[in-house]
């Protein structure tokens, strides 16, 4: 619904909200969105491919009408910002979208590692498609895949910029995963025994810190997710079980996970050292770092650690079921709908046996160098 009529500041005061969203018509392609809510946007309309194109500018009173009524001339006449860095977009960006997401973290740190540290101090309306796509590029010879995540966050932080009327058209829009970090294929890699001996021992030296020392076993050991343990808090282990909260976990289901009494005791010893959060601050790739300086052939990934534990599991002789419940996955079929169970004894006693299986992988008896 469209209310044509100018506006003023005392009409904007006045307008009450209604069942619908009314739109307001000022000048020039401006309008003001009055919501349910009560909440009043500006909106600027423009026509593209014979279709109407709406965009959000601000809120009313963060934007004043004739603050809107310049960026909606700008827009017309196709002239943006001058002076807006990608720093002072992409501040923007995280305050109102990203930081509401999820899990904001990785992206975050896409941008933050490979985008910001080139482009920041740049304007933003000076960034152009050839010099991302070679910068993706040159994370791509060394982290394909990061290369894709960060074109992935990249392409959405510069829709933004678009919407928000700071760029004619995205310059990401056009770049793909196709010329940058290609095709990602399903992993099948899980580190072998001798592979497994290799790690146990690297993460004993002095080449390793030792929450990631503590990190890179607790991967290992209990096969989740590398957010998952790097979230770990003390409070989560109860009576022995580590709770991963649903708000952590990839399908948003609690996951017990039941590691034997003895591993479940060296946490003591872990919180004792580094404290209620032992790997605070830690990112992915910093496991991701470690796991490169092992120089497994085929390369290995962090997360190859719980395909690792998975297989060895199977190897073992532990039904897959009770491995599905160990990676805390969703049981497909038939088994989704009538299987309720959750296996706890059984998968206290895969862990248990998956954990003995990788003490006989060690030169030295004990699991952790002080322990």
């Amino acid at each position: 619904m469209v209310t044509p009529m100018a506006l003023t500041n005392t009409q904007i005061k006045n307008f009450k909200p209604a069942d619908k969203a009314v739109d307001h018509a000022d000048t020039g392609g401006l309008y003001l969105r009055v919501y349910p809510t009560g909440t009043k946007t500006f909106m600027y309309r423009s026509r593209v491919g014979g279709k109407a194109r709406w965009m959000a500018l601000d809120t009313y009173p963060t934007l004043s009408l004739a603050d809107a009524r310049t960026k909606a001339t700008e827009l017309a006449t196709g002239k943006m910002p001058a002076n807006k860095t990608v720093q002072d977009a992409y501040d923007e960006w995280v305050t109102r979208v990203v930081d509401k997401t999820p899990k904001p973290a990785y992206t975050k740190w896409t941008q933050e590692t490979y985008i910001l540290p080139v482009f920041g101090n740049r304007k933003l309306t000076s960034l152009t498609r050839a010099e991302l796509s070679e910068e993706l590029n040159k994370v791509a010879d060394r982290a394909p895949v990061a290369a894709n995540r960060t074109l992935t966050h990249l392409r959405l932080f510069l829709a933004y910029c678009e919407e928000r009327g700071w760029l004619n058209s995205s310059p990401a829009e056009k770049i793909t995963k196709k010329t940058v970090g290609g095709r990602e294929e399903s992993r099948t890699r899980a580190l072998d025994n001798a592979e497994i001996s290799k790690l146990l021992e690297f993460i004993r030296t002095d080449k390793v810190h030792d929450a990631t020392r503590w990190a890179l076993l607790w991967l290992i050991a209990t096969g989740q997710r590398s957010g998952e343990v790097r979230g770990l808090v003390r409070s989560e282990i109860v009576n022995g079980v580590w709770i991963i909260p649903k708000e952590r976990t990839k399908n948003k289901k609690e996951m017990c996970v039941r590691m034997p009494t003895a591993f479940m005791r060296l946490a003591d010893k872990m919180f004792a050292h580094l404290g209620e959060a032992p790997f605070a601050g830690m990112s992915g790739e910093t496991l991701a770092r470690k796991m490169r300086r092992l120089e497994f052939a085929p390369p290995a990934t962090a997360h190859d650690l719980r395909r690792t534990m998975a297989t060895g599991m199977a190897n073992l002789g532990v039904h897959p079921y009770v491995i599905e419940k160990c990676l805390n996955h969703t049981m497909q079929g038939v088994m989704a709908v009538y299987n309720r169970a959750e296996y706890a004894p059984e998968k206290r006693a895969a862990w248990r046996l998956w954990v003995r299986h990788l003490l006989r992988q060690r030169k030295s008896p004990r699991l952790v160098a002080g322990g």
